[in-house]
């Protein structure tokens, strides 16, 4: 790609996954990433070092440069960087800023290099022009703070109307949202749409009929879901497919827990993995135990695309965030927990019940 500003042209280089691999502007940046899509060190075009990167639990901690002085970042909540100190932690400190919630930088001090900001992104020094404001690179686009708006509208590899949109949520609609203009506490992680563990409680629960929601509790801050036995007991009427899945995922015997995690994080144990279309959610048992976590990628693939899948009459048929939830957890989840067949085939049966429930187009099941 390259930027045409007046006499300066900028060229920028991505490799196949999307991740912008080198930097030729007002100097040369090459990037250098880790399987999580992390930058792990920044090098000049002949390879001389810049900076190296340090992460532990997916957040950047520490830097080295080039001059083998090491720097640790202190992070808020949202994972942008608040402190930045010397090896020995020193105040005051090298670099502190505050943020608005769009993401605009409040500099309290200002002493070093780092041009990772808001969220952990690169605030793109050569993107500022006579503003001042720089845009910040999210990855799929850029972010601009001052508008609190993306410069460009979200995209999808899959051709659809509306890329990532649920439609009984407006803020969905709009292509140019940050975080559907909730930024407090939200993240988005690659420029697509953000997906917060509060989220994926909801669209599981979507799987099941509106009045035996109340029957369950999920505590937003552990992401525990649990079954409350007296409003059960007080319950009357017949129970969906919905309900009776999940409610044996959440037993005596197990829990389901609806966590976001990067599935990097299970590289080297022995997790199942089980892609839902697109690899756009994921169920993992982590190390053999009871929680099943709904999961999602780093930034190798599409985040959350719903689109189509082919229907049972050969047409393409809506694919929803919530079925997609449903057909991993409820599907392959629920069937790991009780040892029933597995296979790609019995989840979609599983998942064509809850179409039927809801009143959606069924899907093809395989031979």
């Amino acid at each position: 790609m390259t930027k045409y500003m007046g006499a300066v042209t900028d060229q920028y280089i991505y490799d196949g996954d999307g991740q912008r691999v080198k930097k030729s502007a007002s100097t040369v940046t090459l990037y250098w990433y880790d399987l999580g899509g992390n930058v792990l060190e920044e090098t000049t075009s002949t390879g001389n070092l810049i900076a190296d990167y340090v992460y532990f639990n997916g957040k950047r901690v520490a830097r080295r440069d080039a001059d083998t002085t090491v720097k640790y970042y202190f992070s808020d909540h949202l994972g942008s960087a608040s402190v930045i100190t010397n090896n020995l932690g020193a105040m005051p400190p090298l670099a502190e800023s505050d943020y608005y919630p769009y993401g605009g930088e409040i500099q309290i001090t200002s002493g070093d290099s780092n041009h990772y900001k808001f969220t952990g992104k690169e605030r793109d020094a050569d993107t500022c022009g006579t503003s001042g404001n720089c845009l910040d690179n999210f990855g799929a686009r850029y972010y601009g703070s001052g508008l609190g708006r993306f410069m460009t509208p979200d995209w999808s590899e899959r051709a659809t109307a509306v890329p990532y949109a649920v439609f009984g949520d407006p803020q969905t609609l709009n292509l140019y949202t940050y975080v559907q203009n909730g930024p407090i506490n939200r993240v988005d992680a690659d420029g697509h749409i953000v997906v917060t563990d509060e989220e994926q409680g909801k669209n599981l629960l979507l799987n099941v009929k509106k009045d035996e929601r109340k029957l369950f509790h999920w505590d937003k801050k552990s992401g525990l879901l649990t079954l409350d036995s007296k409003k059960l007991s007080k319950y009357k009427g017949d129970h969906s497919v919905g309900f009776s899945r999940l409610s044996t995922a959440v037993s005596n015997e197990h829990k389901m827990t609806l966590v976001t995690r990067e599935v990097s994080e299970y590289a080297g144990t022995n997790a199942q993995i089980s892609e839902a279309n697109g690899g756009a959610v994921t169920v993992a048992f982590k190390n053999g135990d009871s929680v099943i976590e709904v999961s999602k990628f780093g930034n190798f693939a599409n985040r959350f695309n719903p689109g189509t899948v082919e229907g049972k009459n050969g047409k393409r048929v809506p694919d929803p965030i919530h079925i997609i939830v449903g057909h991993e957890a409820l599907g392959h989840g629920v069937a790991n927990m009780i040892g029933e067949p597995n296979t790609e085939k019995d989840a979609i049966h599983i998942e064509n019940e809850l179409r039927r429930e809801q009143g959606l187009d069924e899907r093809k099941e395989p031979q």
